[in-house]
């Protein structure tokens, strides 16, 4: 029950968190009722004088639970054996990848502001959902952003995996896609990945060497929120790496739904952790220039820097910059320039190598996304009441809204008060809460 990805887990379609809570009440249940029945049965043998002969039994001998226990036993082994079979078949068929002369996958890692990497990882196109296949997977083992995979890296820890959400995927050429991990150094492999990029000596300063790395992945798990793009309103919650989470499902909404109202709220510690998602959203924002739609304030990013060294002031996009705006001309020109010259597009010839960014996100960085999306820097903690974001008022009472947080546990655990509170309060249609986080 309490095993990764278990059987039981596929089919009660209950969390991690869930099914270990469970697990250990009930055993300590089952240990409390053994306990009980025992002491009961024993004192009641005592004081009717025939404990001594009913331990001579055979069914004491050889225990009344003795074949119960066996059966279910061997019962146990082949759910097991069989659950792990099923997931090297899916390790095997993730990993295995000729096209790149290599007996597994191999992964790039670019370095990011702060002790955050980027780790991207090409796949055969049939293996990834990209643009324009949501809706149509033709296989439960492709992977889409939002979901999150297994990795092992070999060269580094050999033994265990790690859950890492996909924050990403895309096409290099007909054949090759990828999907994009970001990754915060903490310990255990998130620390050994970022400490494996190395440095050497240049002249005065430092460069990166490149590094490429063989990984194994097992996935992808996780469901696809498709039934949220349907709401009217759209709100997420990201604290920190969480934002690889809610991201996909930011842009996804924004696409599906151009007449809906979505909102991320993200909480970081400084603005260059902007960077881990400025390739996305120079992507997204091409695309709705593309589309032709304008933010108009329905697509709109909070960014709140929790930093204490920084002033309690607030800003927005326009208060970023110190030239002259920017005509709608000089936006598709910075967005094709960004696009052609390091963006999230790869070419045939991509080099597998590890990248220093060559400097942190600047003002012109934010202000040629805002005709696409309303971005706004804030210092300080965000409220998350999904009142003080999206206001009820008696239009509200016939719409619907969302809500979608990703982050550390207690962020989470606040959003949810919120969000049950605004469910009480009653003042819209209905209000739908989806939490995702690795508290285990």
């Amino acid at each position: 029950m309490s095993g990764r990805n278990s059987p039981i887990a596929l089919l009660s379609g209950l969390e991690m968190n869930d099914l270990m809570l469970y697990h250990r009440y009930l055993a300590r249940f089952t240990w409390l009722q053994v306990n009980i029945h025992s002491f009961g049965f024993i004192i009641e043998g005592i004081m009717a004088r025939h404990l001594a002969e009913d331990l001579k039994t055979p069914c004491f001998n050889w225990g009344v639970a003795y074949a119960p226990f066996i059966g279910l036993t061997i019962l146990s082994a082949a759910i097991w054996a069989i659950d792990r079979l099923i997931r090297l078949m899916n390790r095997t068929y993730q990993s295995f990848f000729p096209l790149t002369g290599r007996a597994i996958l191999s992964g790039t890692i670019t370095a990011l502001p702060g002790a955050h990497i980027r780790l991207r990882v090409p796949v055969p196109l049939t293996h990834v959902v990209v643009e324009g296949d949501r809706g149509r997977r033709s296989s439960v083992w492709k992977i889409a952003a939002g979901q999150h995979v297994r990795l092992t890296v070999p060269s580094i820890q050999w033994v265990g995996d790690h859950p890492f959400t996909v924050m990403a995927t895309g096409r290099i050429d007909s054949h090759v896609g990828y999907f994009d991990l970001a990754i915060k150094a903490q310990r255990g492999l998130t620390r050994k990945l970022e400490l494996a990029k190395g440095h050497h000596a240049v002249g005065s300063g430092s460069t990166s060497l490149p590094r490429i790395f063989g990984v194994m992945v097992e996935g992808p798990y996780g469901h696809l929120l498709e039934h949220i793009y349907f709401s009217d309103n759209l709100l997420l919650f990201g604290g920190g790496i969480g934002i690889t989470y809610v991201l996909p499902h930011f842009v996804q909404f924004a696409q599906r739904r151009p007449e809906g109202t979505c909102k991320l709220v993200w909480m970081v510690r400084d603005m260059g952790c902007f960077e881990i998602i400025k390739d996305q959203l120079v992507s997204f924002a091409e695309e709705r220039r593309l589309r032709g739609g304008l933010a108009h304030g329905s697509v709109s990013i909070d960014v709140h820097l929790t930093c204490s060294a920084v002033k309690n002031v607030s800003m927005n996009s326009d208060d970023l910059v110190e030239e002259k705006a920017l005509g709608p001309e000089e936006v598709v020109a910075s967005l094709e320039h960004t696009h052609n010259s390091g963006g999230p597009h790869i070419g045939n010839n991509a080099d597998l190598k590890l990248v220093e960014p060559k400097e942190t996100v600047r003002s012109w960085d934010i202000h040629r996304l805002s005709p696409y999306i309303t971005i706004t820097t804030l210092h300080g903690r965000a409220s998350l009441l999904p009142s003080s974001h999206f206001p009820t008022s008696e239009l509200s009472r016939t719409k619907y809204l969302s809500i979608v947080a990703c982050g550390p546990a207690g962020m989470c655990d606040e959003a949810r008060v919120g969000a049950v509170q605004t469910m009480a309060e009653g003042g819209w249609k209905g209000v739908e809460y989806v939490e995702e986080c690795f508290s285990w």
